[in-house]
């Protein structure tokens, strides 16, 4: 069955990138920008690196995977199949208006060869590996997150994780050796945000000793605004220094012995009148 208007579009793979036929799921994980482009290695033969080394193995990796199921309409995603005797299999990416993009053709090519639908492209790999069978779609593409159904999902790109990086700051108020506050790291982040939604990534920047820590400071701020802790301060400040000032005009007077004052030892008597 088709889907569609259950899912969101968490990120849009670019299909107009160079290819080398037969290095399909290196051509797809380029279009997330999760594998290089295509080039040649110290034996002179064309590869790529990728998360995943062949498309069966990333069908196999299961990560969103929907067997047996129409792509969503509407939306780029990656599609999967089995070939015949080849064992590596093959993968494609399904455009929003049915067209499927592919690594179809021999040799290098500076974008990807667009088939009209999906039953084409079975059509003409069917003819070359004679059979080709649709496993189904997937909504990850390598490490990254493509759709989601529901709540959106946080994948794995710049925006993403400076949005997260910036509220980490603020609640973890993890801080550098000049005392700056500073992001947790893109690692981090990849281990607690990505593929969760934001609710949850907000509950995990939450659920620390720095968070906790973050909050006692901040509470005590509020006490402080609260309780006019600076003017009262200010007001101590005047106190101390209007002491200060007395008790430098008395050690003046002593000095001198024009006070009122003489001293005795450690003592300090006053003089008769």
């Amino acid at each position: 069955m088709s889907v569609g208007s259950e899912y969101t579009q968490l990120y849009l793979p670019d299909p107009y990138i160079p290819y080398v036929g037969g290095l399909c799921e290196g051509y797809v994980e380029g279009t997330a920008e999760e594998a290089t482009f295509p080039y040649k290695d110290k034996n002179n033969n064309w590869t790529t690196a990728g998360v995943y080394p062949t498309a069966i193995a990333a069908w196999n990796a299961g990560n969103g995977n929907h067997p047996n199921e129409l792509p969503p309409a509407g939306l780029r995603v990656a599609l999967h199949f089995a070939l015949g005797n080849n064992k590596a299999g093959h993968t494609a990416l399904q455009l929003e208006d049915g067209r499927v993009a592919s690594s179809t053709q021999a040799g290098w090519h500076p974008t990807g060869y667009i088939h009209p639908n999906l039953a084409d492209l079975i059509k003409v790999y069917t003819k070359a590996n004679s059979s080709c069978t649709y496993l189904g779609w997937t909504e990850w593409i390598g490490r990254k997150q493509i759709v989601s159904k529901g709540d959106e999902m946080i994948p794995d790109n710049d925006n993403d994780y400076n949005r997260w990086a910036l509220t980490s700051k603020y609640v973890r108020s993890r801080v550098d050796g000049n005392n700056q506050l500073v992001a947790l790291t893109r690692e981090e982040f990849r281990k607690s945000a990505v593929g969760k939604t934001w609710l949850e990534a907000l509950e995990i920047l939450e659920d620390s000793t720095e968070a906790e820590g973050t909050l006692v400071t901040l509470q005590t701020g509020e006490d402080a605004q609260k309780g006019d802790w600076v003017g009262q301060i200010k007001s101590l400040q005047g106190v101390v220094i209007e002491k200060d000032k007395q008790i430098a005009a008395l050690e003046k007077e002593i000095a001198e012995g024009s006070g009122d004052f003489i001293p005795v030892g450690e003592l300090f008597i006053r003089k008769d009148k």
